[in-house]
């Protein structure tokens, strides 16, 4: 049994109940961009990671990946106040959460290959 906590259920029955067979698309590509967004913010300096970061925050919390876009948040605000050392910790949590996050849209179903 997974326990889940990096994906709110409840979220994602809701999508799917709203958008059926569309879902299946938009977590699709959440799931390819994630990568390259997460890329992004390895590579931006701390006034474009600010952006990047809200960017990816927005798009995991539409889907319900909430652990995610705390992250996401928390190295926002990491950007906001330009301190390398709390940029760094948060672009480190981003990966793994990330991972965990796909990992669990795909034990719900929610994350479904191309066909």
């Amino acid at each position: 049994m997974i326990i889940m906590h990096h994906v709110d259920p409840e979220t994602i029955a809701e999508l799917r109940d709203l958008l059926d067979e569309e879902l299946d698309a938009i977590m699709l590509a959440f799931a390819q961009q994630l990568p390259v967004q997460l890329e992004r913010l390895e590579q931006a300096s701390p006034s474009e990671c600010g952006a990047l970061a809200h960017a990816l925050k927005g798009s995991a919390g539409n889907i319900g990946a909430t652990m995610l876009a705390g992250a996401a948040g928390a190295l926002e605000q990491a950007a906001r106040t330009g301190e390398p050392e709390a940029i760094a910790a948060a672009r480190a949590r981003l990966c793994p959460l990330a991972n965990a996050t796909l990992d669990e849209l795909r034990a719900l179903g929610a994350l479904r290959e191309a066909p």
